[in-house]
C-alpha cells in the first residue's frame, strides 16, 4: 500500500517584493512529490511559482540546473501538481508578479516513496 508523507508546509508565508523560497528539500527518497500552492485571497498581486532542481545544495556552488515548472496564481487561486522526482533536491520559490509587498502563500508538499 502506498504511503504519502507530508514533507513541508506553510500557512500565510509572507512573500517579499523580490521573492521568497518556500522550501528547499531533499526528495531523493521519494518516487514522486505533490506540490500544492495557494495565493492568499487578499494578496495585492498575482504570484509566480517556480520549482527548480538544485545541484550542490547547501554549498557555495549551489545552483539551479533545471526549471521543472513555473506558473502564475492570481489572488485566491491555487493549484496542486504531481511531479516524478527529478533528482535529489528541489526548491520551491514564489514572487509577486508586480514586485509588490503584502502577498502571502499557503503550501504543502507531500512525498510518495513507492
Amino acid at each position: 500500500m502506498a504511503t504519502t508523507v507530508l514533507i513541508a508546509s506553510g500557512n500565510g508565508v509572507a512573500i517579499g517584493a523580490t521573492g521568497t523560497e518556500l522550501a528547499q528539500l531533499d526528495v531523493a527518497q521519494y518516487r514522486s512529490v505533490r506540490i500544492t500552492v495557494a495565493n492568499w485571497a487578499f494578496s495585492p498581486s498575482s504570484i509566480q511559482v517556480t520549482i527548480t532542481h538544485i545541484m550542490n545544495p547547501g554549498t557555495p556552488a549551489a545552483s539551479g540546473i533545471d526549471g521543472l515548472d513555473s506558473y502564475i496564481l492570481g489572488p485566491d487561486e491555487n493549484t496542486s501538481k504531481s511531479y516524478e522526482v527529478p533528482g535529489e533536491t528541489i526548491s520551491v520559490n514564489v514572487r509577486p508578479t508586480n514586485d509588490s509587498a503584502g502577498c502571502q502563500a499557503f503550501f504543502t508538499i507531500y512525498g510518495r516513496p513507492d
